[in-house]
Parts: structure tokens; sequence; C-alpha cells
């Protein structure tokens, strides 16, 4: 009788609507699922199944998504500050836009995945498979990169200011434009990435791997093909964007209108 209870209990919790903190956890089945704009705020999404489902602009803060499958779910522009990720796959999934700022996604594989603008600062990326992802115009400031698979990746006009990268597999990588401000390179293989364009400033490539291909802006001694001294300057002149004067020494200010 009371397994019966507990059945019916799980089964009316599947069906309550999207609401902030509702409980779908225990695989509830959302495949496919119209989950647009929705508020699942600390949600308890726990093993469920959202598969195919859209969650693009969806409000997912601090929602708990242990073991929760979002695989080519989308999730563009959704918020999911302070969720919990463990355990879930995101195979497929779309988030461009998405807020994903200090989150915990070490060793996820994230292979081709679509993240154009998302917002990944100070989040932890270390060990995650982002080969063929697309970064374009992503926030990475200050995130942990230590050992991740970043070959082919696209990082066109991404912010990588403050990244840590030590170890890293930047191979055949597009980084046009890509803000490298006092980034770590260190012992990562950038083989046939071509840093020429990017704007750098205050990194260093010791210890990198490089091969013929490879172009960084400043003269580097190497040991075959290890680099064994390389450290960008800072740079002369104040350098703008997006509003703001970023000073020689590493300090900002804000322009006046």
């Amino acid at each position: 009788m009371a397994a019966t209870l507990a059945g019916r209990s799980a089964e009316a919790a599947c069906t309550d609507r999207a609401a902030p903190r509702v409980n779908w956890a225990g695989g509830c089945q959302k495949i496919g699922a119209n989950l647009r704009g929705a508020n699942l705020a600390g949600a308890n999404l726990t093993g469920a199944d959202l598969t195919d489902a859209d969650l693009s602009h969806a409000n997912l803060a601090n929602a708990n998504l242990f073991g929760t499958t979002l695989t080519r779910a989308n999730l563009s522009r959704a918020n999911l500050r302070g969720a919990v990720l463990s355990g879930a796959s995101l195979s497929g999934a779309i988030m461009t836009g998405a807020d994903l700022r200090s989150l915990r996604l070490d060793g996820f594989n994230l292979r081709d995945a679509k993240l154009a603008g998302a917002v990944l600062m100070y989040a932890d990326l270390s060990g995650a498979d982002l080969s063929g992802a697309d970064l374009t115009d992503t926030d990475l400031y200050d995130a942990l990169l230590f050992k991740t698979k970043l070959d082919h990746a696209t990082l066109k006009d991404a912010d990588l200011s403050g990244a840590r990268m030590d170890g890293a597999q930047l191979t055949n990588a597009d980084v046009t434009d890509t803000h490298m401000s006092f980034v770590a390179l260190k012992g990562a293989d950038i083989s046939s990435s071509d840093f020429s364009g990017s704007r750098i400033q205050s990194a260093e490539f010791q210890g990198a791997i490089v091969d013929k291909n490879t172009r960084i802006p400043a003269p580097c001694r190497k040991r075959g093909n290890i680099i064994v001294n390389c450290k960008i300057p800072l740079l002369e002149t104040d350098d703008r964007r997006d509003g703001y004067r970023f000073h020689s020494n590493g300090t900002f200010t804000q322009d006046e209108h």
C-alpha cells in the first residue's frame, strides 16, 4: 500500500506545472517539453529526462540537475547560475548565450557544443572536452581550463583574460581577436594555432608545445618543439573595448560619455 502511494506521489509530482522549486526528481519524463521561458529556479530535476526539451530563456538558477539528461536540449539564453550539473548529460545541447558562470563542468563531454556568447566566467572546465566547440564571443574570464581539450574550437572574440590553461590542448583553434590578457598556457599544446591576430598581453607560454604552423606575436626561445622562454609583456598603450579603457598596468576605467 505504501509503495503504491509513493508511486502515485511521484507520478503526481511529474505532472506538476513548471514553477520555482518544483520537484521533478526520480526520472520524470519531460522529453521534448516546451519549457521556453519557464521559471524553474531551485527546481529538483535530479535524474529527469529533458531530451530535446526547449529550455531557452528558462530560469534554472540554483536548480538541481544532478544526473539529468539534457541531450540536444535547447538551453540558449537560460540562466543556470548556481545550478548543480554533476552527472548531467549535455551531449548536443544548445547553450548559446546561456549564463553558466562559476559552474563546475570539469570533465564534461562538450564536444562540438554550441556556446557562442555564453557566460562561463569563473567556471571550472578542467579536463572537459570542448573539441570543435563554438565559443565565439564567450566570456571565459578567470575560467579554469587545466588540461581542457579545445582542439579545432572556435574562440573568435572570446574573452580568456585571466584563464588558467596549463596543459590544455589548443591545436588548430581559431583564436582570432581573442582577448588573452594574463592567460597562462604553460605546457599547453598550441600546435597549428595562429595567435598573431589575438589580443594578448602578459601571457605565459613557457613549456607550450608548438609546430611550424604555430604563430605567436613575440620572439620565443624554443628547444625542439617546446617553448622554453616566452612571456608576452603588458601593452605599451591603453586598449579600449566595450566602453572601457584597459590600461597597460592591468587596470581599467569606464569611458566617459
